[in-house]
């Protein structure tokens, strides 16, 4: 039971990935600059700019195909509204 309780909380924290924080005192640029493609295949939502990104690589695509600086606004998805 216990071996099952710290199974599932490890795999929780690692779906949870980063808070994102760390991001947001960073440029757009800066953000994107040195993204790990291993990290391009994992889901991990980010909300920006009213628009839910699968993560942050399809965020800074979106960036550098729009030509926008596309705020980060919080880890996760976008509330619906």
């Amino acid at each position: 039971m216990k071996l099952c309780i710290t199974f599932t909380l490890c795999a929780l924290l690692y779906l949870t990935g980063p808070t994102l924080g760390h991001l947001k005192d960073l440029t757009p640029e800066q953000q994107c600059q040195n993204l790990n493609p291993d990290d391009c295949n994992i889901y991990n939502p980010i909300c920006g700019d009213g628009v839910t990104y699968s993560h942050m690589c399809d965020l800074c695509k979106t960036r550098k195909r729009s030509g926008h600086r596309i705020p980060i606004a919080h880890a996760g998805p976008c509330p619906r509204g």
